[in-house]
């Protein structure tokens, strides 16, 4: 009889653990680490210009950055451009002299950085500021939507010392630069002209002699007949 109760109590004891097992076991309740949605590590942003003052008319170069980290998936941008008023911008994604108000969509790479230059071109002076909008989402979660702004401040100005104007090509000069007229007995040039003037002087003057000498050698050639 003791023998049945203890195999009636070892299958007892085994059925219970089996269905703990097969009911969750350990693992019921305690979610999975893999099936967490994990908080996304906000990417690096940064809108920078290569100078804040300029004089009108005068391009200014932008560069947005963007450091999507390592780990993260793919990201999708869009950016905005809040224009000042005078202001034209042209750039990569943008619409040829966009103004007010410009967007322009971007991709960056998992682990990669990316650099997006637009240049900005004020028409008038004064103080305004430069207002870009960011936002991202992590492809495969487009539901989730991140934004960002930057504000670049500008000062314009009519121009003067401390300014850089543009590199204009050196106006041509319609007189002739010194060096450039040779002169002398048997030539007369000026670049860009014809070697001999038939009225300069000087050939003149040549020729009267040239003339005088072949006369007198004909007339003692003829003489000796």
């Amino acid at each position: 009889m003791r023998v049945i109760y203890t195999a009636v109590a070892v299958s007892v004891v085994l059925s219970v653990g089996l269905g703990v097992v097969s009911f969750g076991g350990a693992d019921r309740g305690i979610p999975s680490v893999h099936a967490q949605e994990a908080t996304p590590t906000p990417p690096l942003i940064d809108i920078h210009a290569d100078r804040t003052e300029t004089a009108v008319g005068q391009p200014v170069q932008f560069t947005l950055s963007i450091l999507n980290r390592i780990l993260q998936a793919d990201m999708s941008v869009l950016l905005t451009l809040q224009v000042p008023s005078g202001w034209s911008i042209v750039g990569e994604g943008f619409a040829d002299n966009c103004s007010s108000q410009c967007t322009a969509p971007y991709r960056v790479l998992a682990g990669k950085q990316r650099h997006i230059e637009f240049t900005g071109r004020p028409n008038q002076v004064g103080n305004f500021t430069l207002m870009g909008n960011i936002e991202w989402f992590y492809e495969g979660a487009e539901s989730q939507v991140y934004e960002d702004t930057k504000t670049i401040p500008i000062t314009v100005i009519r121009g003067g010392e401390g300014t850089q104007p543009p590199l204009t090509p050196p106006p041509e000069s319609s007189e002739t630069e010194p060096g450039t007229e040779k002169r002398g007995l048997f030539f007369n040039y000026v670049e860009g002209s014809a070697w001999v003037n038939l009225w300069d002087p000087t050939f003149l003057a040549v020729m009267g002699i040239v003339l005088t000498l072949v006369t007198l050698w004909f007339q003692l050639v003829t003489g000796r007949k």
